[in-house]
Parts: C-alpha cells; structure tokens; sequence
C-alpha cells in the first residue's frame, strides 16, 4: 500500500514539474497574417521596419523585393534582424529572406533594409514580415 502511495506521489509531482518547465517556456502563439511594407533608402543606410519586444519563444520571418530590374543594384538591399543583447544590437539573421527562432525568454527584436551601395540613388522596395499575434 505505501509503494502504491509512493508511486502515484512521484507521479504528480513530476507532472507539476512538467506543467512549471511549459510555463516558462511560453510559445507566443501563430503567427500574423503577412504584413506588407514598403519604402525608400539611402546608400549606406538602414531603415527601421519593425521593432517589437517579446516575452516568450516566437519565430520571425521577412522577405524583401527590390522595385527594379536591375540584378546587380537589386544586390545591394538585404534585411538584418537584430536582437537587443544589453543595451547593444546584435544581427542574428541577415539576407533577402530572414527567419529566426528566438529563445524561450523572448527578447527586443528590430527588422531594417540595408542598402550596401557607396553611392548612387536612393532604391526603393517592399517586403513582408510576419511576427507573433502574442507578446
């Protein structure tokens, strides 16, 4: 009888233990709906597109598409996610196409467009990200 009541103890205790390491792991839920965006930027410039602070794990996509034919200007612009690591910006992801799982603790997470070139015009483009509906 106190095996029984032994067993169905450590049974309980090790699904609270369980139940506590999902809370600290909170997932941030599906995504949003894909969020087009769009602009101008300078040569060796970047430009903000989002910023958000999270509290829990959430994966971060982004795509971008140069506004010209040309392959090798359309070079020149890429996306870089950010994470903010003690008060400095650290990149985690960069290219045309960025994705990112973050960690369990979350995080303050910023998306920019580069332009690389060292002279010449502003280019334009758009793109799309796609970030947690909970934060």
């Amino acid at each position: 009888m106190y095996l029984n009541s032994l067993k169905k103890l450590f049974l309980i205790s090790a699904l609270a233990l369980g139940a506590v390491s999902q809370a600290n792991a909170a997932s941030c839920g599906p995504t949003r709906v894909t969020v087009p965006v769009s602009g101008t930027v300078n040569p060796q410039t970047e430009v903000q597109i989002y910023s958000q602070t999270y509290n829990c794990s959430a994966y971060l996509m982004a795509s971008l598409t140069p506004n010209f034919g040309s392959s090798s200007v359309s070079l020149s612009l890429t996306l870089k996610l950010y994470q903010q690591v003690g008060g400095s910006w650290r990149s985690v992801s960069e290219g045309r196409n960025v994705s990112y799982q973050m960690g369990s603790t979350g995080g303050t997470y910023k998306l920019v467009v580069f332009n690389s070139n060292t002279s010449g015009n502003a280019l334009n483009w758009t793109g799309n990200y796609k970030s947690p509906l909970n934060n």
